[in-house]
This record gives structure tokens, C-alpha cells and sequence, in this order.
């Protein structure tokens, strides 16, 4: 009994002292809680603050803490006003600005927060706005579709109409860079028209000077690839007058004594005849009047215009008829310059420069004949 009695006192210190050191422990959470609200108010951290609201709750502290608890509360309702102005404000500039991405964004994050029932008019103005660009944008796609179409053809009356609707259609601006391609284009086409128009009268009219200015505007413009077939029947056509040229300057450096030559022959050589009868033929005379070599003496006497070396120098090869042409081939079918080189210096030239006309004129025939008979057969690509 003696032992329990002094046992009794030592009990209630240690209660005592479980007791001290409980309540003190609270104490010191109490004020460590405390700290730490207001540190996480003044620093603005909303996440730091949420826990240490939920561990005051926890511990059962709102009493306690009740002043702490109130100034947590108040920062929240503060940051959700901030939160719930800057979702309406970006919500609002998206919508003011118009662009279907920035729209998007201000949506969906709208529709994210806690805010989207308060913000249901904004929205609502938004997504309708949203539709209308996407609207817009499908026939902005629309027209860059007809405008790269309108290029790829390379039809300038379909390019040109492109033109005016995209700027009809209220696109132009949003367009430029895709339009200025397209009027680059069509000019370059109608370039391209002219230079093949240039070309093609060049190559009509068999003007050396013509042809050579074409050729140089077409390859200066760049457009090699799209005239190719032009430049290439331009060039060729150049190389035969350049060599015509070159014949008629000998046919115009003839003097007197190797003209007098031939107009000396009582009976000239047959090929010396031949030749003679081409040439005269080439240059407009009836055929049965120069089979008199008498006929032939007479236009070789003759001066000024009427001159053998006049007639040569201003000829024009589209004054040549296809059946004066054949006439003379056959004429001088058989005949070689070699031979007439031991005869007549004179007959050779002259051998040279109707040969060279009469070929030109029927190899010329025979390209018009072959582009109408593909013509005929079907219509051939064009570039233009």
C-alpha cells in the first residue's frame, strides 16, 4: 500500500509533463503555421498556401488560425477574380484580333476553367466567330487553288479572269504574294506570244536582220525551253540565209569578164546552159523563153535594175513560186560545182546561189506541208 501511495505523484508529473510538452508542441505548430501563411500570401504562391489551408483543417487549427484561414480565403477569391479576368480578356482580344488559332486557344481554355458558365455569351460570340474564319479561310484555299490552276495551264484568257475575280473576291490583299505571281506569269505569257510572234513572221518574211533580232529578244527573255521549237527552226533558217548571203556576195563580186564569159558562148556547155535557165527561172523568167540561149545573151547584156547581179541582190525568196523551184531543181539535177569549175567561174556561183535558193524554197515547202498534215491529224500542244 506504502509503495502505491508513493507512486501516485510520479504518475501526475509525467502526465503533467505529457501534457506541457503537448501543449507547447501545438503551440509551436500553431505559430509555424501561421508564418507560413503569411510568407505564402506575401510571395502570392497559391499552391503553398492551398496545403497549408489543408493542414490547418487537418489538425483541426481554425480556431487558432481563424485569422490566417481569413486571409487565405480572401487571396483565393482574389486570384480566381484575377484568373476569371484574364481568361475573359484573353477571350475578348482573340476576339477582337479574329485569328482562328488564337480563337481556338481562348476556348479551350475557357472551357478549361472554372469560368465557363459566367463566360457562356463570350464563348458562344466566339465560336460563331470561329465558324465564320474557317468559312472564309475554305474559300481564301479556294481561290489559291484556282490561281495556282490558272498558272499551271498557261491560259492567258482563263489567267486574266483569275485575276479580276481574286481581286473582286476581296482576297487580293491576303493573296498578293500568290497574285503578283500569277500577273508575273501572265505577263511573261504574253511575252512569250509576242517573241513567238516575232519569230514566226521572221521566219515567214526569210528576213535575215528579222530573224536574228527574234532570236536575241527570245534568248535574252529566257525562254529557251518554251520557244524551243521556234528558236530551233529560227536558227536553222539563219544558217541557210547566212550561207545564201555569203553566195550572193560572190554572185555581186562577179566582174565584167567572167560575165562576159558566158554571154560570149555561141554554144555553150549544156550544164553552162542549164544553169543559166535555172537561175533566170528562179529570178522570174518564163521557162520557154530562156531555153533560147539567144534569149539568155539578151538578159545578160542588159543594165542597171535590169542587170543580172541587180536582180540577184534584190531578190526575195517568198517571190518564188514552188513550181519555178521544181523546175529549176530538175534542172540542175546531175550537176556538180567541180565540174563547172573547170568551165565557168561565173556558172559556178551562179550554180551555188540557185541551188541553194531552190533548196531552201521546197525544204521550206515540205516543213508547211508536214506541220498541216499534224495539224489535220489532231491539235498539237501548244505552250501558249
Amino acid at each position: 500500500m506504502s509503495d502505491y501511495k508513493s507512486h501516485v505523484p510520479e504518475v501526475r508529473i509525467i502526465e503533467a509533463r505529457s501534457l506541457i510538452t503537448t501543449v507547447t508542441n501545438k503551440q509551436e505548430l500553431v505559430k509555424e503555421l501561421k508564418l507560413s501563411v503569411h510568407s505564402a500570401i506575401q510571395q502570392g504562391n497559391s499552391d503553398v498556401l492551398e496545403a497549408l489551408v489543408d493542414t490547418i483543417r487537418a489538425k483541426q487549427l481554425d480556431k487558432e488560425c481563424e485569422s490566417e484561414l481569413i486571409l487565405a480565403q480572401n487571396m483565393f477569391e482574389k486570384i480566381c477574380t484575377n484568373d476569371k479576368r484574364m481568361v475573359e480578356s484573353e477571350l475578348s482580344k482573340a476576339i477582337e484580333l479574329r485569328k482562328s488559332a488564337g480563337l481556338r486557344r481562348a476556348i479551350q481554355r475557357a472551357e478549361k476553367s472554372n469560368y465557363s458558365t459566367d463566360l457562356s455569351k463570350e464563348l458562344e460570340n466566339a465560336k460563331r466567330i470561329v465558324v465564320e474564319l474557317e468559312e472564309i479561310e475554305k474559300s481564301r484555299n479556294m481561290q489559291r487553288l484556282r490561281i495556282s490552276s490558272a498558272m499551271k495551264g498557261g491560259n492567258t484568257a482563263r489567267m486574266e479572269k483569275c485575276i479580276q475575280d481574286t481581286k473582286f473576291s476581296g482576297f487580293g490583299e491576303d493573296l498578293k504574294k500568290e497574285l503578283d505571281s500569277l500577273e508575273i506569269s501572265l505577263k511573261r505569257k504574253y511575252l512569250q506570244k509576242r517573241l513567238k510572234g516575232n519569230l514566226n513572221v521572221a521566219v515567214t518574211s526569210l528576213d535575215l536582220i528579222k530573224l536574228r533580232r527574234a532570236v536575241n529578244e527570245a534568248t535574252a527573255a529566257g525562254f529557251l525551253k518554251e520557244l524551243g521549237l521556234e528558236l530551233h527552226q529560227a536558227h536553222g533558217l539563219i544558217t541557210k540565209l547566212e550561207r545564201l548571203e555569203l553566195i550572193k556576195r560572190a554572185v555581186l563580186e562577179l566582174n565584167n569578164t567572167h560575165i562576159a564569159e558566158i554571154k560570149s558562148y555561141t554554144a555553150p556547155p549544156v550544164e553552162v546552159h542549164r544553169v543559166l535557165m535555172s537561175l533566170l527561172i528562179v529570178l522570174g523568167e518564163e521557162a520557154d523563153t530562156v531555153r533560147d540561149w539567144f534569149e539568155i545573151q539578151v538578159i545578160l547584156i542588159k543594165t542597171g535594175k535590169l542587170s543580172l547581179k541587180r536582180r540577184v541582190q534584190d531578190f526575195s525568196p517568198q517571190d518564188l513560186t514552188t513550181s519555178a523551184a521544181k523546175r529549176a531543181a530538175k534542172l540542175l539535177a546531175g550537176i556538180s560545182h567541180e565540174n563547172l569549175q573547170n568551165i565557168s567561174k561565173a556558172a559556178k556561183v551562179f550554180y551555188l546561189w540557185t541551188s541553194a535558193v531552190v533548196e531552201d524554197k521546197l525544204s521550206n515547202d515540205t516543213i508547211m506541208y508536214n506541220a498541216a498534215e499534224a495539224f489535220k491529224s489532231g491539235p498539237a500542244n501548244s505552250v501558249l
